[in-house]
């Protein structure tokens, strides 16, 4: 019988280049495909929730993988398992096993909103430097928070995004983009929406910082998402501040 084993994975990105298998780079995906056959000795295709690009973390990724033959694990015993063929910035913290009757689950196809975190510190501290990204500019959380609400909406993101042969519509619903002070010296912007495309949160976040040091304004912000012209952003913001936090499901999967 035909089963979906659903993963719940966290990962420093630091030195991956990123979740999706490449031809000559370590991913995440890769890491994960080769524990799972080392686990179940058979090889097993993994569909990620969303592609994080190089240097970006996780600590909501959700994976699935559909499953035609028996497992002969407990599955109180998988999450473990798994852990123990992968390295240490890679770790599962959640097991799921869903039925028959969801066997077609898709953790990106049937994901309605990802989440994301990104960090911003004004101290150059080497112990985070890994998951937050410094800036020397003199820059405040009002300024980030003002232009951060022009991006809450529906719109084409053409704009504040890269290239993607494989997108179709750069058309997203931003219903989050709120900046927090954590400390006087560290931001942290949630930013949620119906799916993202192709580098764009970088990219928002490059405009908001461009935003708060004075070099661009509330209308060229506003001038730029209509124009659907990659010419007029921002350079992209640093990976590292990067996180993807959570993914949701429809309440019937269980998945949190």
């Amino acid at each position: 019988m035909t089963k979906t084993l659903v993963l719940k994975v966290q990962y420093d990105g630091t030195n991956y280049a990123g979740w999706q298998i490449q031809p000559v780079s370590i991913s995440i995906q890769e890491k994960l495909e080769f524990a799972l056959l080392k686990l179940f000795k058979k090889e097993v295709k993994v569909i990620g929730s969303g592609r994080t690009d190089a240097g970006v973390h996780a600590l909501g990724q959700i994976a699935s993988i559909n499953i035609d033959f028996d497992i002969r694990i407990p599955e109180n015993k998988i999450l473990g398992a798994i852990n123990g063929y992968l390295p240490m910035d890679i770790r599962i913290k959640q097991v799921f096993i869903l039925d028959n009757l969801d066997k077609n689950f898709n953790a990106r196809f049937d994901a309605e909103k990802r989440e994301y975190i990104y960090y911003i510190i004004r101290n150059n501290n080497p112990l985070e430097s890994r998951f937050a990204s410094y800036i020397s500019y003199d820059i405040t959380i009002e300024r980030l928070q003002e232009a951060s609400d022009i991006f809450v909406g529906k719109y084409n993101f053409v704009t504040f995004s890269k290239v993607n042969l494989d997108t179709s519509s750069y058309i997203c619903n931003i219903d989050k983009c709120e900046w927090t002070k954590e400390r006087d010296d560290k931001f942290r912007l949630n930013i949620r929406s119906s799916h993202f495309v192709y580098g764009q949160v970088r990219a928002l976040v490059g405009a908001m910082i461009d935003y708060a040091r004075g070099k661009r304004t509330i209308d060229d912000l506003k001038t730029a998402l209509k124009s659907e012209n990659r010419e007029l952003n921002s350079p992209f913001a640093p990976p590292q501040g990067l996180i993807l936090s959570r993914i949701y499901y429809p309440e019937r999967y269980g998945i949190e």
